[in-house]
């Protein structure tokens, strides 16, 4: 992949997490209410979800400004969106969480996860050096 390539990724994981940020804290109970599953008596925790998702989206976006210098910021969001899929997998086979509902955990977390290896594999051999993960 080339720097270009990478930066336009970012851009789209950028703005995805926002969309899906504003999206969660605008209606909290969207998710559940869409895999019927009961809605939350606490819909804030939704909403620091959405804000959290939305600072994913605000990193990608200063990755994606300069590659080499903001690669930080992909690592933070590859530690989030890994637990992420860790959570969805133990509350999946725990029965808390449909299997049907996988698919919000494929666009949330696991589609980007081999990118930003892939974006760190590259950092690593084309500019040793830039920095400590």
């Amino acid at each position: 992949m080339t720097e270009r390539l990478f930066s336009r990724i970012f851009r789209v994981a950028a703005g995805y997490n926002i969309i899906a940020g504003l999206i969660t804290i605008a209606d909290p109970q969207l998710f559940f209410r869409f895999f019927g599953l009961p809605e939350i008596n606490h819909p804030y925790v939704m909403r620091g979800l959405g804000m959290f998702v939305g600072v994913y989206g605000y990193g990608f976006y200063l990755v994606s400004t300069d590659l080499r210098r903001h690669h930080q910021f992909a690592v933070v969001g590859l530690i989030g969106k890994s637990f992420g899929v860790a959570g969805w997998i133990y509350y999946s086979l725990s029965g808390e969480i449909p299997w049907n509902a996988y698919w919000i955990n494929i666009l949330n977390d696991l589609v980007w996860i081999p990118v930003i290896i892939l974006y760190l594999r590259w950092l690593h051999r084309t500019a040793p050096g830039t920095g400590r993960l």
